[in-house]
């Protein structure tokens, strides 16, 4: 296997290659946003020699699911395929075909988009459960791995449950999207050349998701490349968010309801705010199912926020695919071609380019302690608000340590080095002196800037202790 095949996955493989090492039946879940390369993964580290293989089929009837799987069995098996009545008859096709294979040799056995098997009856599950616990679960060197989107279907049903499966998963393997890092060496892998700006600017719409990132051209540039995939009406990536959602959810609607309601925000929303905005009260379990459900499949993220003393639990998008598309792409698809290029230095993309780069800095806060010299330090990442005064104070991101120490980042996504002005200098100063009054123990402040180019070294920036560039957030 060629080492640019499978860009980062280095743990996910290690963890692949711990439970073949095992004489012990496993059952193995591979789960992730969907497109995030679950499926490529698992094809990749086995290179497509399965013992069987099977797929299923979003909304396609039962029946139709029990033939594809007796076609695909037949092909495998090398046998006349044979109809099957029901998924209790399937698994001991399934079981027969096996049983043909020496018990001393591994079993390699994959079922993509398991949850699209439940038609809701509970049959196939009930199936499944049977065939792992009555025969599959004795089986040494038998190695079933399940990729699974609707990661929300495999914590219920699967982990959390109380059924039959209650203990019997042995490994949960979670693919993610890339860091910043894994989508330039993706990038460089199919021979495009990017800036790092370029790239970051990539993935404000897109994200680290291996499906998006593959429809990218190497002779457009990054705007260029976004017209293409989602403003043209041929674009690869036109109709993707209705599908995206719709694949994930029943009643679609109502979950992409919040999370409109949640991207139009620049920190995100409580949990209280968002069943007002639905009529609900916030003990309603109907709400707080689906902003698990968000959360689980990779599209919501929990985080804390400190407003006027007070922590907070917020909700925010996690998915910049989604953010990026109801921001622009919804109100614009399939009417100006060239919507993103054209809005190069609008006040429109700068402020959004900046929300952006705020959400890749916390989603990067590893790279930033790393460059901070602070990764082994325990530390919680937060906002911080103090409404007092006139205008109120704001801190991007407080790092605030275990040590003592407390680093407030100013978070500036600038075309040039950020360069500290006379005002802003003071009203860096007021953001300090707001913190530290607000604390119940003393800690020292150590003022950070987070500066896409750099700073620029003026006299007004004597008062900064670090700083941490785009190219820090380049790293593992």
């Amino acid at each position: 296997m060629e080492d640019f095949r499978l860009i980062g996955r280095r743990e996910e493989c290690l963890e692949l290659e711990r439970c073949l090492s095992l004489t012990k039946p496993q059952l193995i879940l591979v789960y992730g946003r969907r497109r995030v390369g679950k499926t490529y993964l698992v094809d990749t580290y086995f290179d497509n020699k399965f013992t069987f293989k099977f797929t299923g089929v979003h909304k396609l009837s039962e029946d139709k699911q029990l033939l594809n799987f007796s076609n695909e069995l037949a092909h495998y098996s090398k046998k006349k395929a044979r109809p099957l009545v029901d998924w209790t008859e399937a698994f001991f096709a399934l079981r027969d075909y096996l049983d043909r294979f020496d018990d001393e040799e591994k079993k390699i056995v994959f079922i993509d988009e398991l949850p699209w098997l439940d038609n809701g009856s509970g049959s196939f599950l009930k199936a499944f459960e049977y065939f792992w616990n009555q025969y599959a679960n004795a089986k040494k060197n038998l190695v079933f791995i399940a990729a699974v989107s609707n990661t929300s279907y495999l914590l219920n049903k699967l982990i959390r449950g109380k059924g039959g499966f209650y203990k019997r998963v042995t490994s949960k393997i979670r693919v993610s999207p890339f860091t910043l890092l894994e989508t330039e060496e993706f990038l460089n892998s199919v021979n495009i050349h990017w800036d790092r700006r370029d790239i970051v600017d990539c993935y404000m719409t897109l994200g680290g998701l291996p499906y998006y990132l593959q429809h990218l051209r190497p002779n457009l540039s990054p705007s260029a490349n976004i017209d293409w995939l989602l403003f043209d009406e041929d674009g690869p990536l036109y109709g993707e968010f209705a599908e995206l959602y719709e694949t994930l959810f029943k009643h679609s609607a109502k979950y992409v309801a919040i999370m409109e309601r949640i991207c139009l925000t620049r920190y995100g929303l409580t949990s209280e705010d968002i069943a007002g905005f639905l009529g609900k009260k916030a003990t309603d379990g109907s709400v707080s199912s689906k902003l698990k459900a968000l959360c689980d499949c990779g599209f919501l993220k929990e985080y804390s926020s400190y407003l006027d003393g007070r922590k907070r639990t917020l909700y925010r998008c996690a998915d910049y695919f989604t953010f990026f598309y109801l921001r622009f792409v919804r109100d614009h698809q399939g009417k100006d071609p060239r919507f993103w290029s054209s809005m190069i230095q609008t006040p429109a993309r700068i402020s959004y380019e900046g929300y952006a780069f705020e959400w890749i800095c916390f989603d990067s806060n590893e790279s930033i302690k790393k460059a901070l010299g602070i990764s082994g330090v325990l530390s919680d990442v937060y906002t911080w608000t103090n409404r007092n005064g006139d205008q109120g104070v704001q801190i991007d991101m407080v790092i605030d340590r275990r040590d003592r120490i407390a680093n407030l980042c100013e978070i500036k996504y600038t075309s040039k080095p950020y360069e500290i002005s006379k005002e802003e200098r003071w009203g860096l100063s007021g953001k300090i002196e707001a913190f530290m009054a607000a604390q119940k123990a003393r800690k020292t402040v150590f003022l950070t800037i987070v500066s896409a180019e750099g700073l620029k070294k003026t006299g007004y920036a004597s008062r900064v202790n670090q700083v941490v560039t785009l190219d820090d957030l380049f790293s593992y």
